[in-house]
């Protein structure tokens, strides 16, 4: 089981489209950004893909070269990661520094995120153990009734 770093903060989509100056929906199908969401979660964004002025291009093409074979947590993950390529430097830290994108591209493609995956070994899964937690009654408390029947009581009725 590998454990992934993610660093926020995170831009709903609509936050994400206008720091870019698009439409929710270009931002959407952009395959050079970076997101999470699920079926019952709504997307958002990683807010490191922005700066004043947009979409942070250099960043934006080692995410899409990376795409192709790397999920976007993967991605998220070595991105926040110090590679040593990299003089220890982080690729987002490389990135923002002003130096060459190409040489983040390039230590993608000697180490890239592949390694983030855990050692072999016994995965551990948790459990869920049941005498810790009480079903749930489908009636109504009995102190409930009787407060009911008092307040009826008092009222007249």
């Amino acid at each position: 089981m590998k454990t992934s770093v993610l660093r926020g903060p995170f831009l709903t989509r609509l936050e994400a489209a206008r720091r870019a100056g698009s439409s929710e929906d270009l931002i959407a199908r952009r395959p050079d950004l970076l997101r999470l969401g699920g079926r019952r979660l709504q997307e958002v964004y990683f807010a490191f893909q922005f700066d004043q002025s947009g979409i942070r291009p250099e960043l934006a093409r080692v995410v899409q070269s990376l795409k192709l074979e790397y999920d976007d947590i993967d991605i998220c993950h070595w991105l926040v990661q110090p590679q040593e390529s990299l003089g220890l430097a982080t690729p987002l830290d490389w990135i923002a520094s002003g130096r060459s994108p190409e040489a983040v591209t390039g230590c993608a493609a000697r180490s890239g995120p592949a390694v983030l995956e855990a050692p072999p070994g016994p995965e551990t899964v948790p459990t869920f153990e049941w005498q810790h937690h009480r079903p749930v009654s489908r009636h109504r408390p009995q102190h409930r009734r009787r407060l009911r029947r008092r307040t009826a009581a008092a009222s007249g009725m």
